[in-house]
C-alpha cells in the first residue's frame, strides 16, 4: 500500500506506478514542480493552497479505472485516507496541519486546501516522494494493493512481479505520447 510503505527500497516501485500532486524538478535543490497539478498552487494567503489538476492526467487503462481522468476528488480521497487512517498510515503527521479540503462539484479539477496555521514547508509535503495519489475504487472495492495489482497514474504501468526475482513495468502510454517501453 503506497500510503503505508515505510521501507525506502519499497518506495521505488510505487514511484513508478503512482503520481503525486507535485514532484521535484530536482531533489538536490529541493525545487518542487507540477506532477498531476497543472502548475504550482495558487496561494492567496498564508493558509490557503489552490491546486488545479491537469485535465489530461489519466489513470492506467486497466480495470477498475480504465483510463478515467484523475480528479480533485481522487486527491482529496488520498489526503483524507492518510489523515484519517490508523497507525499504519505512517505519514499521517505530514498532513496534521490541514484544516479542510474542499472540492467543488462544479469543477472536478480544482482542490482548495486550508491550513490550520501557516506552514512554509507544506508545498514540499505535496512533492514528498511518498505523497502518492491513489484511486478510491481500488480501496472501495476491497482490492486494496498487492505486489501483483497496482493501478496508478504514474509513468509506468505494473506488468508482473515475482517475489525476490524481478518486477516488470511498461511505459504508461497515456503520459508518454504512445511510446511503450518495458523495464
Amino acid at each position: 500500500d503506497p500510503h503505508k510503505t515505510q521501507a525506502g527500497p519499497l518506495s521505488g516501485q510505487p514511484a513508478l506506478v503512482f503520481s503525486r500532486l507535485l514532484s521535484y524538478e530536482s531533489m538536490i535543490t529541493g525545487k518542487p514542480s507540477p506532477d498531476l497539478a497543472l502548475g504550482m498552487p495558487e496561494q492567496p494567503d498564508a493558509q490557503t493552497l489552490i491546486f488545479r489538476i491537469n485535465p489530461e492526467a489519466r489513470w492506467h487503462d486497466r480495470d477498475p479505472l480504465n483510463g478515467r481522468a484523475v480528479t480533485a476528488r481522487d486527491v482529496e480521497f488520498s489526503l483524507r485516507r492518510q489523515m484519517d487512517g490508523g497507525p499504519s498510515f505512517v505519514r499521517k503527521a505530514q498532513w496534521a496541519n490541514i484544516e479542510s479540503i474542499e472540492v467543488s462539484d462544479a469543477d472536478a479539477h480544482s482542490l482548495n486546501v486550508k491550513l490550520k496555521a501557516p506552514q512554509a514547508a507544506i508545498v514540499n509535503a505535496f512533492a514528498d516522494v511518498n505523497s502518492f495519489i491513489v484511486a478510491p475504487e481500488l480501496v472501495d472495492k476491497g482490492r486494496d494493493f498487492a505486489t501483483d495489482f497496482q493501478v496508478g497514474s504514474g509513468p509506468f504501468r505494473w506488468v508482473e512481479w515475482s517475489e525476490g526475482k524481478f518486477a516488470s513495468g511498461a511505459r504508461n502510454t497515456k503520459r508518454d505520447g504512445g511510446n511503450e517501453r518495458r523495464s
